[in-house]
């Protein structure tokens, strides 16, 4: 029936939720002011929409941009460390210090008794929602547009259809009787899909459906952040922290999406159940040439909380001492060292019951001593 590309979208060329870095269809051949066709910014990034009357010759058409696409290969930034190395963010570092004592983060470190750095990859996750990405866009009288869609934040589709069709909010309806899952997947990464439907529907003036294979859904969109870490801490006998500084770089993508929230959730959670008393967090948001990660179920903060707990697990190993232990060493108090790294006081704090009961109730020290037990009559199999 048609290929939309994006010469069709009569608004702005873009679906990003918070910073406008993210295009609906990467533009191809010489633009009108005579440059070159855009940047194609990771593998699967769309470059035009197929309309037809069914799937089939729809793929088929789609299919033979192969035979007619130019592109010319580029050095692809795909990590986190290559991103950092260039400097390459999709918002700016974030920093978050704080010092209980009075003394400098590197002092306290420097100071302690013992120390500690290493690094830490974390994996991303995909929300692998059981439906699909899926938007169907009516055209209605006087140029309106009423899209059904698939996503969690109906509000922002409404807002990202007005501005790719250049129409007032009001004069877009966008209903989502049910989904069949999201998982933050389809929070702000449902609105590249809406806006293409409503762009084809306002261009033919005819219904058009858009749903994509999950084949397509996986290479087009994000998941959960992968992050990188790069930590030096110092602590005392016990495994008591007394100075940390910690370095984060996630994985972004091409555009920004919600990696600046979820930066800033990882930082605000890396303190988990522990005081900190001397701390420095530095969050950086890599641009790579991948799919633009986004929102996933804790938004950033198991990525804080994982780290955490790793360095307290590195501790207790360094110093031979058991990881609850160490772990109890550091919870939060609660008339005093009660206070997060962002200032926020801990009140209602119940960790040391709970943990206590928890250990109790699982036999914890039993099970301990049993296997210190068998490793030590065992010099080949092992239990942990």
């Amino acid at each position: 029936v048609d290929v939309i590309t994006a010469a069709d979208v009569p608004g702005a060329n873009d679906c990003g939720s918070i910073v406008h870095d993210d295009p609906l269809l990467c533009p191809v051949g010489p633009q009108e002011d005579g440059a070159p066709g855009g940047e194609i910014r990771y593998l699967g990034q769309p470059l035009f929409a197929v309309i037809a009357r069914t799937r089939t010759d729809a793929r088929r058409a789609a299919a033979r941009a192969k035979e007619a696409a130019q592109v010319q290969a580029a050095d692809p930034v795909i990590t986190p460390q290559q991103a950092h190395a260039r400097g390459q963010y999709v918002v700016p570092p974030m920093h978050l210090k704080r010092s209980a004592r009075g003394i400098e983060v590197r002092a306290a470190i420097d100071g302690a008794p013992h120390r500690l750095k290493g690094e830490l990859d974390v994996g991303g996750q995909e929300q692998f929602y059981l439906e699909g990405q899926i938007s169907y866009a009516i055209p209605k009288e006087g140029g309106t547009m009423h899209v059904h869609c698939s996503t969690q934040h109906p509000s922002e589709m409404q807002h990202l259809i007005a501005h790719a069709l250049h129409l007032h909010s009001n004069e877009v309806h966008v209903e989502c009787r049910r989904m069949g899952g999201g998982f933050g997947g389809k929070e702000s990464q449902s609105g590249l899909f809406a806006c293409i439907a409503a762009v084809a529907a306002n261009k033919l003036r005819r219904p058009v459906k858009l749903r994509p294979d999950r084949d397509d859904d996986f290479m087009i969109t994000g998941r959960r952040h992968c992050f990188w870490y790069e930590y030096e801490v110092g602590y005392d006998d016990e495994g008591r922290l007394l100075g940390a500084e910690i370095t984060m770089v996630s994985r972004a993508g091409h555009s920004a999406d919600l990696s600046g929230p979820v930066m800033t959730r990882a930082l605000c959670h890396f303190d988990n159940a522990y005081w900190l008393p001397e701390v420095s967090m530095h969050g950086f948001s890599g641009r790579t040439n991948t799919q633009s990660n986004t929102a996933f179920r804790g938004f950033g903060g198991p990525q804080g909380a994982i780290a955490v707990e790793y360095i307290l697990d590195s501790v207790a190993r360094a110093l031979g001492r058991d990881a609850l232990a160490v772990r109890r060493a550091n919870f939060y108090g609660t008339t005093e060292r009660n206070v997060t790294p962002y200032g926020q006081t801990v009140t209602d704090n119940v960790i040391h019951e709970l943990v206590d009961q928890l250990a109790d109730s699982s036999g914890y020290e039993a099970r301990r001593a049993a296997i210190a037990e068998f490793n030590a009559g065992s010099p080949v199999l092992k239990r942990g």
